[in-house]
């Protein structure tokens, strides 16, 4: 008759999953002669016990792990804390994430790259001279070794990439080995601006100025009077005319403002006489005051002249592409002539 001994148990005597559908469950026989279906142990694949002999801390272990998993089952493929030499390039697929827990070293050899996704917190998981690249997200900068510096490899977006807090670089950005970001470089107000493709440099923005781009130029600060070349010129223009207090009832434009204004100081008089009007105008009206005879009065005209035989009075129309238009309406005989001078506001 045979010796039973009894002994500690290792992981090799439990029935694992090994990432399959099929292996999720197995039977095993009971003690009335019947079979008994159990689930595998564990809900997560162990690479080194379900496919490394328990032994094999390399990159074979986890290209036996991939061909058996598959392309389609979502599988957390949980790497023991140790050494894994990557000696070929390998490529885990989408479907698959490795979990580092502390003491994993993943290390590929000079040349080689693992292209995986990785499951860790916040310490070192990647050594060696070869390259990882991580394909999901949130990366750890701390994955690398390198507290200051964040390296993102090989992101393919087919959406938005969402960051719900904030992302903090004490050093170089690089996407794609480029540095695209280094906080040296940024002074006292400056921006990040790009003249050309792929080439983003600081820009300083200083007082008084406007951020913008003039024709034929570059991204600049620019000046009040480059400002008013892009808006068309001045915002202020000057206009003088006159009016004969005789002439009829009328329409009259008036142009060479050089814009269409939007507001209007007008101040009209008649030179020797008391009869002056001063009036603040838009489209929608006026608002000033008219003299007569010492009297000063609400004006809601944009001109109004009283004299002793009658009055002229011009009441906005319109603000025109280069000037503006009065409505002129007289009353009596009045005489004399009227001087306007106009003060237009873009």
């Amino acid at each position: 008759m045979a010796n039973i001994i009894k002994g500690l148990i290792g992981a090799q005597d439990l029935h694992r999953w090994c990432g399959t559908i099929a292996d999720r469950l197995f039977n095993r026989p009971n003690a009335s002669g019947g079979t008994d279906i159990l689930n595998a142990v564990g809900y997560d694949v162990d690479a080194l016990i379900a496919f490394g002999n328990g032994d094999q801390y390399n990159d074979a272990t986890l290209a036996t792990a991939k061909a058996v998993i598959g392309s389609t089952n979502k599988v957390r493929l949980t790497l023991r804390p140790g050494v894994w030499t990557i000696d070929n390039d390998l490529d885990m697929g989408t479907n698959i994430i490795l979990y580092c827990p502390p003491g994993v070293k993943l290390t590929p050899a000079s040349g080689k790259t693992l292209t995986c996704y990785i499951e860790a917190g916040p310490y070192q998981i990647i050594y060696g001279s070869g390259t990882v690249t991580v394909g999901n997200y949130p990366q750890d900068q701390q994955w690398w070794g390198n507290a200051q510096r964040l390296d993102i490899v090989g992101l393919t977006a087919s959406g938005n990439a969402s960051v719900g807090g904030n992302v903090a670089v004490t050093g170089t950005l690089k996407v794609g080995g480029v540095d695209v970001m280094v906080p040296t470089i940024f002074d006292a107000n400056t921006i990040l601006a790009a003249n050309s493709n792929d080439t983003p440099a600081a820009l300083t923005v200083a007082e008084d100025r406007i951020l913008g781009r003039i024709s034929g130029g570059n991204i600049a600060a620019l000046t009040a009077a480059q400002v008013s070349t892009i808006l068309g010129g001045s915002t202020i223009a000057k206009l003088a005319t006159s009016r004969e207090l005789v002439t009829a009832t009328g329409t009259v434009s008036y142009t060479s403002v050089g814009f269409q204004p939007q507001a209007l100081i007008i101040l009209a008089h008649v030179n020797g006489t008391a009869f002056e009007s001063l009036t603040f105008t838009t489209a929608a009206g006026s608002i000033g005051t008219y003299h007569y005879n010492s009297v000063v009065t609400l004006n809601i005209a944009a001109v109004t002249i009283q004299t002793a035989d009658g009055y002229q009075t011009g009441t906005i129309k319109t603000m025109d592409a280069d000037g503006f238009t009065l409505d002129w309406t007289r009353s009596g005989t009045p005489t004399g002539t009227i001087t306007i001078h106009v003060l237009a506001f873009r």
